[in-house]
């Protein structure tokens, strides 16, 4: 049996969808899950998604007990004027991110 429901999504607005089969008592709370976890995977896409060229990227990575892994050259006082990654070390946590690669220029860096 088809019916229809109104789902809220993160904005507040609902969002109507129809010929949605409607969970039985017992799948209710899986049906829960499974929608937390696309929100989980949607938000991990975000944060991991790729950087475009010539475009500034906020990128925050979780450095989970390891050390970002970068090797830098340049700064404010030599030629280059910025600072530049030389490069991405495997076992380091940027490596893990997968984002970030030689030659990409960083303009800032906070803890938090």
């Amino acid at each position: 049996m088809e019916s229809s429901k109104s789902v809220t999504e993160s904005g507040g607005e609902p969002a109507n969808m129809t010929g949605v089969k409607t969970p039985q008592a017992n799948s209710e709370s899986n049906a829960l899950q499974s929608v937390e976890n696309l929100r989980k995977k949607s938000w991990q896409m975000e944060r991991t998604a790729g950087i475009e060229t010539g475009r500034e990227t906020l990128i925050e990575i979780d450095k989970d007990g390891k050390g970002l892994g970068l090797s830098i050259v340049g700064g404010s006082d030599t030629v280059l004027g910025t600072v530049v990654i030389h490069e991405v070390y495997p076992d380091g946590a940027a490596a893990m991110d997968g984002r970030l690669k030689p030659g990409d220029q960083v303009l800032e860096v906070s803890t938090v």
